[in-house]
């Protein structure tokens, strides 16, 4: 029994890690957006070139994708443990 204890509290601990890491992901993708638009109205503005706007924007996006894929890598890892929670509660039903 103290083994599933083991098991669910670990199994918990890595959910709430899961949470966390989804929150700061959004606020990294929101921080991208943010960024973005501040750049768009700079460029409106004239306070910030064309060609500056696109360097910059070229950057963002390259930051997104690496957060992407670091996401995307994650995900094998939470298909274990998602199935590790329905063999934990399959013995819990038992």
């Amino acid at each position: 029994m103290f083994s599933y204890c083991g098991n669910f509290n670990d199994s918990f601990g890595y959910q709430v890690k899961q949470r966390e890491d989804d929150a700061q992901f959004n606020k990294m993708m929101l921080r991208f957006r943010e960024d973005k638009i501040k750049r768009l109205e700079s460029t409106l503005e004239g306070k910030l070139s064309s060609d500056s706007y696109r360097s910059d924007e070229n950057q963002t996006l390259k930051e997104e994708l690496q957060l992407l894929r670091a996401r995307l890598d994650k995900n094998p890892e939470l298909t274990r443990f998602a199935i590790e929670n329905i063999r934990l509660m399959d013995q819990l039903q038992r």
